[in-house]
């Protein structure tokens, strides 16, 4: 771990060793739960459980939303989405029935993250929006992490002039302030996924970098591994496949360290690309491997883009029959479910 945030935990660790009473222990359990819920998504989990029993034991219920919503994050890292929804929900009610205005905005904010990655954008659009519309009644200037967040959805739904928009709004917003190491990484990663989707790879791989540094050196794991797939992706559209592949299989194992199987599956996915590009004949293997996984976390999206793979595959290898098939299954599911593929 890094050693900044190595102390940050310890600091947070010595709270709960300290704590005279259950209370302060469940709060100090909350507190650290969401510290690592990037770095150790599971243990943030653990901890997230251990803090809602203290707080209920104690009637403590300021401190319950703290513990659903670090719980759910961990949950969410872990691509435990249906039980990430509950968590993410329950601290949600609690910020509601304690008519904390401010708190339900974070929980919008954080129910959003877990539509967003269990990849059902417009639900993730539509907490987001709501989000930002209460912070607007709570302050003058716009949140910058949840205007990141909607344009991350709007570049994966295919608007990049929004999505554009707000990471531009970001970016200002940004530079005014001395924002947290997770806004300072999804700027530059926000800037990165941009330029890549403009064609422009060499930028995007300086504003990936950047990003990346922010992620190892705030030890953000699931950061760290996205970014380092969005290198390997954008280095994959330079023709530069070795690195490519270097990059994904570091991303993956990286994944597989905390069980993330979304993020397993988009890097096969990857893989499957690059060689499919490559020309090299393990394409098969890596789209089949990515459609298995996400027909296990029910994802439509991931789903109806292995299924694309794979009928290229077959395109290549004259097999048009079965290529067709397999796209118009493809089509199917996107068609069902309004999905860009």
């Amino acid at each position: 771990m890094n050693s900044k945030k190595s102390d940050e935990t310890s600091i947070l660790e010595k709270k709960v060793d300290q704590a005279s009473t259950d209370s302060e222990k469940a709060c100090a359990i909350a507190d650290l739960a969401w510290s690592i819920k990037y770095s150790d998504p599971a243990r943030a989990v653990e901890l997230g459980d251990q803090a809602i029993e203290l707080s209920l034991s104690t009637d403590l219920q300021t401190n319950l939303p703290k513990c659903y919503l670090s719980k759910a994050m961990g949950l969410l890292h872990t691509s435990r989405f249906k039980a990430a929804e509950k968590s993410a929900q329950m601290g949600l009610n609690c910020y509601r029935e304690l008519d904390n205005p401010a708190g339900v905005r974070h929980a919008l904010n954080v129910i959003g993250s877990v539509y967003f990655r269990w990849g059902k954008y417009s639900s993730a659009l539509e907490h987001y929006l709501e989000s930002l519309e209460i912070h607007a009644k709570l302050n003058d200037t716009p949140d910058p992490g949840i205007l990141s967040n909607i344009g991350a959805v709007y570049l994966q739904l295919g608007d990049t002039d929004r999505a554009l928009d707000c990471y531009t709004q970001v970016k200002i917003l940004a530079e005014k302030i001395d924002g947290p190491a997770d806004l300072k990484a999804a700027t530059c990663i926000n800037m990165g996924s941009i330029y890549s989707r403009m064609g422009m790879y060499d930028d995007a791989l300086e504003y990936l970098k950047e990003g990346y540094d922010i992620c190892l050196e705030n030890d953000m794991k699931q950061a760290i591994a996205s970014t380092t797939d969005n290198i390997g992706t954008a280095m994959m559209e330079l023709g530069r496949y070795d690195e490519a592949m270097k990059n994904f299989k570091e991303a993956i194992r990286s994944f597989r360290s905390f069980d993330d199987l979304k993020g397993e599956a988009l890097v096969l996915l990857n893989m499957g690309k690059c060689c499919l590009k490559e020309g090299s004949g393990k394409a098969m293997e890596f789209y089949l491997d990515s459609l298995k996984r996400f027909r296990s976390l029910r994802d439509n999206q991931g789903i109806a883009e292995a299924l694309i793979g794979i009928s290229l595959v077959m395109t290549d290898l004259g097999r048009n029959d079965v290529a067709l098939d397999k796209l118009g299954e493809a089509y199917q599911i996107a068609e069902k479910d309004g999905l860009k593929t």
